[in-house]
């Protein structure tokens, strides 16, 4: 038994363990088709996110509790690629479809306009998208183009870049990145021609990487995109730029110039679909699900293997810390903080918005008052003012009665008269103060003392729970020992609190 019980221990205490501890949410309420093939969160409210599928763009404000479609989608060909909100500008958004370069005019109204259509299928066809305020990116299956004015006007990069399928976008604080059919380029100067710093050829002349763990056939299939690009700027001073390809992943520490692999043991199965990363932990999507490759660790862990569905079209992380996927089933998002360790400025900013889900103070106490069957103050005015009311009904007394002569001497009898009295009182003390006033009183304390003990014990521990949640959200733990002490707490409070409610907590949290 004693054996059992360490053996459990270290399971639980294993990095991969808790990693399968992350609880994943199926968020598909309102959604008319559930292969999804594209997420964007916003970074300045996250629970404000659009996701696509081949029939329509949906939208949701309230972190996937519900979705309203914000684009219909008709006709064939149709699919979205990409979406991704404006890096100056939260309230723009663009669409990169099938059928060209979609932006939202109105955010308010859900009023889309076309600024992108391009020559031809493959020009039309759009893959990514990178806008900052006026300066826009786009992507398509024929080249690379740019504008400087939000897309009123476009040009076709000049060199290879400008004919070559588009895979994907990012920027560094200095740098533009665009991976395009197995090769990564890079501009300093948009006015400059596109250089071209990591490719196969390249990465087999390059003396500075080393020992490149190229992956086998089996171990990865043939991607559906050429090639990812992502820029990890926790840090700004040592930014990395990692690069997928069909070889494997490589990163660079020094903007670019040289590229050294990235460990693939346990990457098992499957195209790269993209890449995030939080505190030096780098996460991706794939078909065989989501992987992490955790800082100064060398081996991937697959995560979340208790998903619905393993082919993940997208991945991203809002600045709550919370993971959301787009897959062929739906969308899913972790229930708090899980994946981040860090809080950002974002959410400092809006760590409001993280409770937003979650039942208000008031609502707990009435959720209480409820449960426990406590009389409110409104209903003891009531009793109170009816008692006074019933002093204004008389007592009502009838009497009858009647009288029966009987004359012996005559053999007959006489009867009545017949007497009727009615009779009504009223105590008018009552008016002032009755004995059902003094029971009403004497029951009232007793409520009132309850009801107090019931609400200031929930208010303690609705508060104690948020301050809890709180310390969470801003600093979260990294020791493994707190993090699961600190959880095992927030499931007692909510425990308490359930009880004092009849599980209105857990309820109202999705957690039955």
């Amino acid at each position: 038994m004693r054996k059992i019980i360490i053996i459990i221990v270290v399971i639980l205490l294993s990095p991969r363990a808790l990693s399968a501890t992350l609880t994943m949410r199926q968020l598909n309420k309102g959604l008319r088709d559930l292969d999804i093939s594209a997420i964007a969160v916003s970074y300045k409210n996250p629970n404000l996110v659009y996701i696509s599928s081949n029939r329509a763009i949906y939208r949701t404000e309230d972190a996937g509790k519900s979705w309203k479609v914000a684009l219909g989608l008709r006709g064939v060909s149709k699919k979205v690629n990409f979406l991704s909100f404006d890096r100056e500008d939260p309230s723009i958004i663009y669409a990169a479809s099938q059928d060209g370069l979609f932006r939202i005019k109105d955010f308010n109204s859900n009023v889309w306009e076309k600024v992108f259509s391009g020559i031809g299928e493959l020009q039309k066809n759009c893959t990514v998208i990178l806008a900052e305020g006026n300066l826009v990116f786009l992507g398509t299956k024929a080249g690379l183009f740019i504008s400087r004015d939000r897309g009123k006007n476009w040009y076709r990069v000049k060199g290879s870049l400008g004919n070559l399928s588009i895979a994907s976008i990012d920027k560094s604080s200095t740098d533009v990145f665009v991976a395009a059919e197995g090769s990564l380029f890079a501009s300093h100067d948009l006015n400059a021609e596109w250089k071209k710093v990591f490719g196969m050829r390249l990465a087999q002349e390059n003396s500075d990487i080393e020992d490149i763990d190229f992956a086998s056939e089996e171990s990865l299939e043939d991607t559906e995109i050429s090639g990812y690009v992502f820029v990890d700027s926790e840090d700004v001073v040592y930014e990395k730029i990692y690069f997928s390809s069909k070889s494997g992943i490589f990163v660079s520490l020094d903007k670019g110039v040289s590229f050294k692999s990235v460990s693939s043991v346990g990457l098992t199965g499957s195209s790269i679909r993209n890449m995030v990363a939080d505190s030096g932990d780098l996460y991706l999507s794939s078909k065989k699900g989501v992987f992490v490759l955790r800082k100064e660790r060398k081996a991937w862990e697959s995560i979340y293997q208790g998903l619905i569905s393993q082919d993940i079209r997208f991945i991203a992380l809002d600045s709550f810390g919370r993971m959301w996927l787009a897959s062929d089933n739906g969308v899913s998002r972790s229930r708090g903080t899980e994946v981040s360790k860090t809080a950002s400025l974002a959410r400092l900013e809006n760590w409001e918005l993280y409770f937003k889900d979650e039942p208000t103070v008031g609502q707990i106490r009435l959720a209480a008052i409820k449960y426990a069957e406590v009389i409110s103050p409104k209903k003891i005015n009531n009793l109170r003012k009816g008692a006074r009311l019933k002093t204004l009904l008389p007592d009502f007394d009838l009497d009858y009665g009647k009288t029966i002569n009987y004359d012996s001497g005559s053999d007959k009898y006489y009867i009545g008269p017949r007497d009727w009295s009615v009779g009504l009182s009223w105590d008018l003390g009552d008016l002032v103060w009755s004995d059902q006033q003094r029971l009403i009183d004497s029951q009232t304390r007793l409520m009132v003392q309850l009801r107090e003990d019931i609400l200031t014990e929930v208010i303690r521990l609705y508060f104690e729970r948020r301050r809890l949640q709180t310390d969470i959200f801003v600093s979260p733990p990294e020791d493994l020992n707190i993090k699961i002490e600190s959880e095992l707490r927030l499931q007692e409070l909510t425990a308490r609190i359930d009880g004092l409610t009849g599980g209105y907590l857990s309820k109202q949290l999705g957690l039955e």
